[in-house]
């Protein structure tokens, strides 16, 4: 008597659209193996999907066959050769591998004797219409989702702060958690107008009863369907696209645009922070000598220390030392002086934008002060009710804490406003030294402000023949500190000398060119933010 393994296979929907249950593909087996004296050695009953052998029950079927002391099956039996398998290309492969175990696949429905090459041609058919059926299935439901998608339907699980719900007249949508969409307004909100953290603002909101993963939070901001729009994929050729939803939207368009602008400045700011390096200050900016592509720059490990080279990765070998190239580098931005009337204009801006920036110290003063006596009357009330037992000692442990933390950074803000209030005229004063020595400014300032006084003063395009600089300082920087043509720009901000006549320089308003007027302007306010910015920080 030969002996077999039933497999009865189903997936959700052919058992609620075909009826193929388990029971009676069963029962059908059953009959078969009495009718035809095969002795069943175990059932294997399968709720999963046929595109791959990637199923639990099978892949315990198989490890039982690969156990040499195992008792195995002369064949496995199904109904069809769909429950076997949906892949044609999959399926040949677990026949011939259960042939290596000695064992049989056969559809009892669509019976094949894969011992005569010709019936191997109707198990391609059989085979591949089920796979054709799977696959334009696929594409039937990719379709519907699209269109659904296009006409502003949400076809998946909504985000945090909606539900899916089913109306009386059964039409399903999508409506709003308002316990939940009250943390998405607050979170959107916070975002915008805070200076903190992401990250501390997530904690924050977890202390208040946000229930939220640290990456789903992160998707909450960026996604727009808070707003009412929803995103809609690439698909058969139609470029991605967003659309207005039929939902209700939580925030409004205007909201969530001013957080994506905050997070896209804060990322483009972690970017100058983690790619920018200060060893290699002019790492795509340099022209390859050889190849005319950019150079870039990495370091190699030598006995004792990292050595920084500049190299091209265009697949050309140039390569020099980075050390040597800084040096020369630093050798120019010292040639750099300004002229006593130009050193007077940059004073003046200098003045003009610490008044703007910092001018108002004395009532940030008095606001901080104010903030400090509401935190403190907030922990006195807090400690009252703690000791009445109206609140729990960790929630007032929380508020404490909070309070403290607040105070702290308050304090530190006192500090730096009295700071700004009585140096005023030493950092005006070590700005003007600083401005006859730029190179001291490049290694004393941060890396964010060097990368920006770099992309000031220099071309876009640095050339560098292997020995000395081609061109280095872009014409506005070369005016300004008259390595070209001298240049003065008066009190009204307006004209600027660009003639010299035996030596003596004067105003000349016939040839002067308003737009490298406002160029230069433009130059000395953002120099003197520099400058202003590297002297107050180490304060």
């Amino acid at each position: 008597m030969s002996t077999a393994a039933l497999y009865i296979r189903v997936s959700t929907d052919e058992q609620a659209q075909k009826g193929y249950s388990q029971k009676i593909q069963y029962e059908h087996l059953q009959k078969f193996c009495l009718s035809n004296k095969i002795e069943v050695l175990t059932v294997i009953q399968e709720d999963h999907s046929a595109k791959t052998f990637n199923r639990p029950q099978w892949s315990c079927f198989i490890k039982h066959l690969e156990n040499k002391t195992s008792i195995k099956p002369d064949q496995v039996l199904f109904t069809k050769w769909d429950r076997f398998s949906r892949n044609a290309a999959d399926a040949y492969y677990m026949i011939e591998k259960l042939k290596k175990f000695s064992v049989q696949a056969y559809a009892i429905d669509q019976p094949l004797d894969l011992s005569i090459p010709e019936n191997k041609i109707m198990l391609a058919i059989y085979l591949s219409t089920s796979e054709v059926e799977n696959d334009r299935r696929s594409i039937n439901v990719k379709q519907g989702i699209h269109r659904a998608k296009q006409s502003g339907r949400c076809t998946n699980r909504p985000p945090y702060g909606y539900k899916n719900i089913t109306l009386l007249d059964g039409t399903k949508t999508i409506t709003t958690i308002e316990s939940e969409a009250k943390f998405v307004r607050k979170i959107f909100e916070c975002v915008a107008k805070s200076d903190q953290s992401i990250q501390s603002i997530y904690r924050a909101f977890l202390l208040q009863g946000l229930k939220c993963s640290r990456n789903n939070f992160w998707l909450i901001l960026r996604n727009p369907f808070y707003c009412g729009f929803i995103t809609v994929p690439a698909h058969e050729g139609d470029k991605p696209q967003i659309i207005k939803g039929l939902h209700e939207e939580i925030i409004s368009e205007e909201l969530f645009n001013r957080v994506k602008l905050v997070l896209t400045e804060r990322q483009r700011a972690q970017y100058l922070k983690v790619r920018f390096n200060p060893l290699l200050p002019l790492r795509r900016l340099l022209q390859c000598p050889l190849c005319g592509k950019r150079l870039t720059g990495s370091h190699s490990k030598g006995k004792l220390k990292h050595y920084y080279y500049y190299h091209c990765s265009n697949g050309c070998s140039y390569r020099i030392r980075a050390d040597y190239l800084n040096g020369l580098f630093s050798l120019e931005i010292q040639k750099m002086h300004c002229s006593e009337k130009l050193s007077n204009q940059f004073k003046t801006n200098a003045e003009i934008l610490y008044e703007k920036k910092f001018g108002r110290a004395h009532i940030d003063q008095k606001n901080i002060f104010s903030s400090i006596d509401q935190i403190t009357e907030r922990l006195v009330r807090a400690k009252t009710l703690a000791v009445e037992n109206k609140i729990t000692s960790e929630d007032f442990q929380l508020i404490k804490t909070d309070c403290e933390r607040k105070i702290n950074l308050l304090g530190l803000e006192i500090k730096n406003s009295t700071v700004i209030i009585s140096k005023a005229n030493d950092i005006i004063t070590d700005a003007m030294k600083k401005l006859q020595d730029l190179n001291s400014v490049l290694n004393s300032c941060t890396p964010e402000l060097m990368k920006k006084l770099i992309d000031l003063i220099c071309e876009k395009q640095v050339t560098f023949d292997g020995i000395k600089f081609i061109s280095l300082l872009n014409a506005t920087t070369k005016n300004v500190f008259g390595l070209n043509e001298f240049v003065e720009i008066n009190h009204n901000r307006g004209l600027f000398i660009k003639t010299e006549i035996a030596g003596k320089y004067f105003i000349d308003q016939k040839h002067s060119n308003c737009d490298e007027n406002q160029n230069i302007q433009s130059f000395l306010d953002s120099l003197s933010e520099i400058i202003l910015q590297t002297i107050i920080s180490k304060y």
